[in-house]
């Protein structure tokens, strides 16, 4: 553990410096964490909070072998692994995998171990706080710092001196890059996979072996961030759910029934339960979509696609109907249906201000236009702007152009057929 307290202290340090090795490290670590809300992503006590948790939790003497096959799946938890697995089948040449979860890793499995890590917390914490009263929205991050040795230790020890593949899923958790260093220092052969989110939002910074990116799109956000972005090898699959919908729409008739999908990020839920906002003013600028689609909802038939956030129970699914209904008035229907890729050729033309779904959908190969306002999209120069709109530009005149195209029409004058899988 001690190597890894002297690394990270480095790179505390070191990655002061722009472009440098350790601020590719340093920039994806030290940031704001899914794990806590916006509250407790700058509480200067949750260090004390991780130490605390740590310290009472038991020592397991039973350690387990993850290496029944050569290839590994490395992910949050276990509740995904079919899914994963489906995915890399789909996309490459079928394996047999294993799957190590991070919460098995967070385990102390002797007594030297933990008695090792409380000593190395206590002498370099105090460190970790001063750096963190300097960066006082990441305080949470700062935290964490003393929460990977636990798990770094174990997992290589796992896999040292082991011949195996590793699949690295949920690479926007901020341990990714440190472990990457640690994997490439033990000569592990790895592959990050980027999920369908643009890159720009939590992922400018990697640190990997190899890269498997989750659409075309993101080819474009590698060229834009090649300063921050370190791999050895790279390879596009398609969105992590793709695997399960691209077949039948290569093959199927269009079932379209509505004229137009909107696709919900539930902004409003997530600013009003607290939760990040990925400084994109995500819950303004989809206010602003829905009111321009204000304006043709009595002409063309439109269709809220709720994000499952938005009908997780009755009561959060009777909010979502009312706060569409309040903006865009009772002539639209809803869509609650699980898992919504599997309608996209309901729609003739798809329209939000930017979301995971719409991602999947212009891969799909269906008409999709996005205002994706304040994004890391609008940074990109390249033929797949031409369906991004800016402030300006009118969604109402878009969309009576466009409703009338083939999607094969329309992405054959927008020239983003390189975006799709489809045609």
């Amino acid at each position: 553990m001690i190597n890894y307290y002297i690394f990270i202290s480095k790179v505390l340090i070191l990655g002061l410096f722009d472009n440098s090795y350790y601020s590719v490290i340093k920039k994806h670590m030290i940031n704001k964490s899914f794990k806590f809300s916006n509250k407790d992503n700058k509480s200067i006590l949750s260090l004390l909070r991780i130490f605390k948790k740590h310290l009472k939790s038991k020592i397991y003497f039973n350690k387990p072998d993850y290496l029944l096959n050569d290839n590994l799946i490395f992910d949050n938890n276990m509740d995904s692994f079919k899914e994963r697995v489906d995915f890399l089948n789909f996309y490459s040449q079928k394996k047999k995998y294993n799957l190590l979860a991070y919460d098995t890793t967070l385990k102390f499995y002797s007594i030297n171990q933990k008695l090792e890590w409380i000593l190395l917390t206590i002498v370099f914490s105090p460190l970790f706080i001063i750096s963190s009263a300097f960066d006082p929205k990441y305080r949470a991050s700062y935290g964490l710092l003393i929460e990977y040795p636990i798990m770094l230790a174990n997992i290589i020890d796992f896999l040292k001196k082991k011949k195996i593949t590793l699949f690295y899923f949920n690479i926007y958790e901020l341990e990714s890059n440190l472990l990457a260093h640690f994997f490439l220092k033990h000569n592990i052969k790895f592959y990050k996979i980027t999920s369908t989110t643009p890159l720009g939002f939590n992922n400018q910074n990697i640190l990997t072996d190899g890269l498997i990116l989750c659409d075309f799109i993101q080819q474009d956000e590698v060229l834009l961030y090649n300063k921050s972005i370190i791999n050895k090898s790279q390879v596009t699959f398609g969105p992590e759910d793709s695997h399960r919908y691209m077949n039948f729409y290569k093959t199927s008739n269009c079932r379209m029934i509505y004229d137009i999908g909107f696709y919900s990020t539930a902004s409003w839920l997530r600013f009003k339960e607290g939760h990040l906002d990925t400084e994109v003013n995500m819950f303004k600028n989809e206010i602003l979509v829905l009111e321009e689609l204000r304006n043709i909802v009595d002409e063309f038939k439109v269709v809220i696609n709720l994000h499952p956030r938005e009908y997780i129970n009755k009561d959060i699914k009777k909010e979502a109907y009312e706060y569409y209904i309040n903006i865009l008035g009772d002539n639209i229907s809803f869509n609650d249906k699980a898992p919504v890729n599997k309608y996209f050729d309901n729609y003739n033309i798809g329209v939000g201000w930017y979301s995971t779904i719409l991602s999947e959908r212009i891969y799909a190969g269906f008409k999709t236009i996005l205002k994706p306002y304040d994004t890391p999209l609008t940074k990109l120069n390249s033929n797949i702007k031409s369906i991004f709109l800016s402030k300006e530009d009118s969604l109402e005149d878009h969309i009576k152009k466009y409703i009338k195209y083939s999607d094969y029409e329309f992405y054959l004058e927008k020239d983003i057929l390189k975006y799709t899988n489809r045609f």
